[in-house]
């Protein structure tokens, strides 16, 4: 369960397309992160239905192409056509470089390299910049050049406070399976919200493998005995499946049936 949010709710988008007509700065940023969601994920989902309180976000609903996802709220494709039917780039998508699919002049890459595989050394490397701490989520001030070295590996961004929090709780333990040492910090699966590992890192991910390779043979199974769909198809047509690879081009819908014209509305 979520915590309270004091103050008078105002709704920024959903997940048909509509937008909020006042178009203030919080309006902007929500639609500017929808859109940031699609081609961050390389088209594979989108988060909608924004809502909140002077930019506190909650209650969204997510489009994916693997319908059995997120509810039936969760229109896929057709949701995220839908999206950009009535999304105008604005100045934070600019600043993001995002691409809009409807305007975007060339053909869009297979591999969404447009987006994932560009970053930019800065000019100032020591040039501060305001960001919130991948932990605790507080303001926290970072160099230019820290922040481009970290998205280029990979890693998540702490504030200082987090960063000798994470040093203090760090604690030795021997993993269940493998029985070798491992060290972890309580501080940092607390805020992460997430239970103590009793098991090291490599176990925890050959672990995840055995999951992932699990679940794979039983959506195969269903695949080859499909159950009658019960569904309600008002909020949920776009049931496509499980997408391989997670690489959907949003504007190579090959063997997709969109319903009401809206792709060919879409790409006209």
């Amino acid at each position: 369960m979520e915590n309270y949010i004091e103050g008078s709710y105002e709704k920024y988008n959903n997940n048909a397309g509509w937008i909020n007509g006042n178009m203030n700065e919080t309006t902007f940023i929500s639609q500017a992160f929808s859109h940031f969601t699609w081609q961050y994920t390389k088209g594979y989902l989108m988060i909608v239905d924004l809502q909140g309180v002077v930019g506190k976000l909650t209650d969204p609903q997510i489009h994916c192409m693997d319908s059995k996802k997120y509810g039936k709220g969760n229109l896929g494709y057709l949701g995220m056509i839908k999206f950009f039917l009535t999304h105008t780039c604005n100045q934070y998508c600019l600043a993001l470089n995002l691409i809009h699919p409807k305007k975007y002049e060339k053909e869009l890459d297979d591999n969404f390299d447009f987006f994932m595989n560009k970053i930019k050394i800065p000019l100032d490397k020591n040039k501060l910049v305001n960001k919130c701490c991948d932990l605790c989520k507080g303001p926290a001030v970072f160099t230019e050049y820290f922040l481009y070295k970290m998205k280029r590996i990979g890693r998540e961004c702490f504030c200082y406070t987090c960063l000798e929090n994470i040093k203090n709780t760090v604690v030795n333990t021997e993993c269940k399976i493998c029985k070798k040492e491992f060290v972890a910090s309580k501080y940092g699966f607390k805020l992460k919200r997430m239970e103590f590992p009793l098991n090291c890192s490599e176990c925890r991910k050959d672990n995840r493998k055995r999951l992932r390779q699990e679940k794979e043979k039983d959506n195969q199974l269903t695949e080859n005995n499909p159950k009658p769909n019960k569904t309600n198809t008002l909020l949920n047509e776009n049931a496509f499946g499980l997408v391989e690879d997670e690489d959907i081009i949003l504007c190579k819908s090959k063997n997709l049936d969109i319903s009401d014209n809206l792709e060919k509305e879409f790409f006209q």
